[in-house]
């Protein structure tokens, strides 16, 4: 019977309370729309921008790693490793910026006009839209590039061979980690 409570236990923190409004909606009076009017920024947003950090975070420390391996060996950093950690970064800074430009201006009376431009729907659409884009653009590339990379495949058919076989040994690492930063971006979207 310890198993059955503890599983109780765990629908009734992650269900609903009691205290919750339903909305007046559409047609039939929105009965089937619960929202909670005290959160500054609804639930699931908290955890689509918070995952959207995380997995920008992740995929920014592959391609860091990235970055030093290349720069290690004379050979870039190349321009889709910039491009990645500059996509990264951005990504970051804009599901933070939307993240917490409705809280400054709940708690601390900042950032008015701002926050009253985040909630008109379209200027949300837009910069979501702007960042599902471009992540999408560098998962492609950066997938792309991944998979198709010469000495990814073999390492002795890597364009920059002739560095010798220390080079070729830590190629398996710069491929797992281009291929982790690929997958990460793919997260983030």
């Amino acid at each position: 019977m310890g198993v059955l409570d503890k599983i109780s236990d765990l629908v009734a923190r992650v269900s609903p309370s009691g205290k919750t409004k339903t909305s007046a909606a559409g047609i039939g009076n929105g009965h089937g729309m619960v929202f909670n009017d005290n959160m500054i920024v609804s639930k699931p947003a908290i955890v689509f921008h918070s995952s959207q950090i995380f997995f920008d975070f992740l995929a920014m420390a592959c391609f860091a790693s990235v970055a030093s391996f290349q720069a290690k060996w004379n050979v870039g950093p190349s321009g889709l490793t910039g491009f990645a950690l500059f996509i990264s970064i951005m990504g970051m800074f804009l599901s933070a910026f939307m993240l917490a430009v409705p809280v400054v201006n709940e708690k601390h009376d900042k950032l008015v006009r701002l926050a009253r431009a985040l909630k008109e729907v379209r200027v949300g659409f837009i910069l979501t839209g702007i960042g599902v884009a471009a992540s999408l653009l560098i998962s492609f590339i950066v997938t792309i590039s991944a998979w198709t990379q010469p000495g990814c495949k073999n390492p002795d058919n890597d364009p920059h061979q002739d560095l010798g076989d220390d080079f070729k040994k830590g190629l398996d690492g710069f491929c797992s980690s281009k291929k982790a930063g690929a997958i990460f971006f793919w997260l983030a979207f």
